[in-house]
């Protein structure tokens, strides 16, 4: 089977409010992790198309699910990738958007609840680790203090690899079941269904938030 393709799963919805008073703990903490890639594959997630691999004329965007148990502060995503398909070059500058869309019924909504343009604000490191010959990297971004309530939310991170020589692949966590969803573009509808039988599963992007989460007021004694 070809790798970085299309892919696809439903995700369970629920979203609930804290009804108590909080004030936000000290230091930030990894508040969801989706886990660390299994480096068995990635998927593209790059706003360009330059061509690189079987069916990669379409620009493609990806997400997957993250729940909070309660009401918390997001300052920073990590997440791991590659360059691919036409050599093993790392381009000197990234593009990265990172955005926070709503559960609506187990899917991404349509209009992301927060959008980050971070550009090459991140941290780039080479893992030394390799998924099928290309190289692995790790990255991490610092986002503006992000409240969100308790319940089911969905990160995108896509890249713009326009005028570099290789798109943009998320690497996995796991590649033989999952949520992640993927659409064309901001017009397109999300794809909740595998579109390749080499995927009847879905997959999970690697991938970990983390901030700071509130914690019941419990006054002065």
């Amino acid at each position: 089977s070809s790798m970085f393709n299309n892919l696809t799963k439903l995700s369970s919805f629920a979203l609930a409010a804290l009804a108590i008073s909080l004030t936000p703990a000290a230091h930030a903490a990894i508040l969801y992790d989706n886990g660390a890639p299994d480096n068995a594959n990635a998927y593209r997630s790059d706003f360009a198309s330059n061509n690189g691999g079987p069916d990669m004329e379409d620009t493609q965007q990806l997400a997957d699910n993250f729940s909070l148990s309660g009401t918390s502060t997001v300052v920073s995503v990590a997440w791991w990738g590659v360059y691919a398909f036409q050599d093993n070059s790392v381009p000197a500058t990234d593009n990265f958007t990172i955005r926070i869309f709503s559960d609506v019924a187990g899917m991404p909504g349509t209009v992301p609840l927060f959008q980050f343009s971070v550009g090459n604000s991140v941290n780039r490191t080479d893992t030394g680790t390799q998924i099928s010959g290309f190289e692995e990297y790790s990255y991490s971004a610092n986002l503006p203090s992000t409240s969100l309530l308790a319940g089911n939310y969905w990160l995108s991170v896509v890249n713009n690899s326009t005028g570099q020589t290789n798109d943009w692949f998320w690497a996995t966590s796991n590649d033989n079941a999952g949520n992640a969803m993927n659409r064309e573009s901001d017009a397109s509808p999300w794809s909740s269904a595998a579109v390749s039988s080499d995927f009847p599963n879905g997959i999970e992007l690697a991938f970990n938030i983390s901030g700071t989460a509130a914690v019941p007021d419990r006054g002065s004694s």
